[in-house]
């Protein structure tokens, strides 16, 4: 069954007499006071008499939409900290950072772990995993850093080289530190990952790879090859990443181009 249809704003179909709704006044208007305290009123009488609504509102003490003190400041770092507004925020900030690295810096001295150790004598918190000297070098080799900063911001350095933020292991650890129990979960989650070894062949270092898409690194496990876009972790069987599995086959290519000039000559 069809229904009348009406214009928004007007009475009845087609009529030119706008409807009036009710009106308010509202005194002492603060922010989003008005929407907590704001009274609706029906729509008037026929004799379209405008109603008067006076709110009486706390000017000492502003409500947000959801019913909160908006006189109320906050800062998320290790948990929730309430700040007085008149005071310094990046005083405030750095006096919380300030004891949550000191307590993090003493606490991190219990941790054991075969693979990783600290270093106390760093101005940051620091773990490291080393090569086996005999293997590369005479000297130790640092194969796997972890930083956490005054900011306690997290740091994980492989090969000297930092961690991308797109590697999967962020999944697993947050990229600020603030308890031991977080620290220790970082040294067990790299516990999980091996070196990518790159492209170590004999027969490929002496190739002319572009720079743009490769470099060779030696002094960790010997000459390798690898892609700019290395993973540098792996927690996979396989020896290479992906990124340095797929340029490999590039590094081939080229060598057998080389040995085809070699064999015409």
């Amino acid at each position: 069954m069809a229904r009348k249809r009406k214009k928004i704003g007007y009475s009845r179909k087609y009529s030119k007499k706008p409807c009036r709704a009710g009106l308010s006044k509202i005194e002492n208007f603060p922010s989003d006071a008005f929407f907590a305290n704001f009274c609706l009123l029906e729509n008037t009488s026929n004799d379209e008499q405008v109603t008067e609504c006076k709110v009486t509102i706390d000017t000492n003490e502003f409500i947000d939409s959801d019913g909160q003190s908006a006189n109320e400041f906050y800062v998320i770092l290790d948990k929730v900290h309430k700040y007085n507004p008149q005071h310094n925020l990046d005083e405030f900030v750095s006096g919380i950072q300030n004891n949550l690295f000191s307590k993090l810096k003493s606490d991190s001295s219990s941790i054991e772990n075969d693979q990783f150790f600290s270093i106390p004598s760093s101005k940051d918190i620091k773990f490291i995993s080393i090569y086996d000297s005999d293997v590369v070098s005479d000297s130790p080799r640092i194969k796997t850093c972890i930083r956490v900063t005054e900011k306690m911001k997290l740091d994980i350095f492989v090969h000297s080289k930092p961690l991308s933020t797109e590697h999967p292991i962020w999944l697993s650890v947050k990229k600020n530190c603030y308890t031991v129990q977080q620290l220790e979960n970082v040294i067990k989650e790299l516990c999980k990952y091996s070196i990518c070894w790159g492209n170590k062949d004999a027969d490929l270092q002496s190739l002319k790879y572009n720079n743009k898409h490769a470099y060779k690194e030696e002094i960790y496990i010997g000459s390798t090859i690898r892609s700019v876009s290395c993973c540098l972790l792996i927690n996979q069987r396989s020896e290479r990443c992906m990124n340095c599995k797929t340029y490999r086959k590039t590094l081939i290519k080229m060598k057998n181009r080389k040995s085809n000039v070699k064999r015409f000559k």
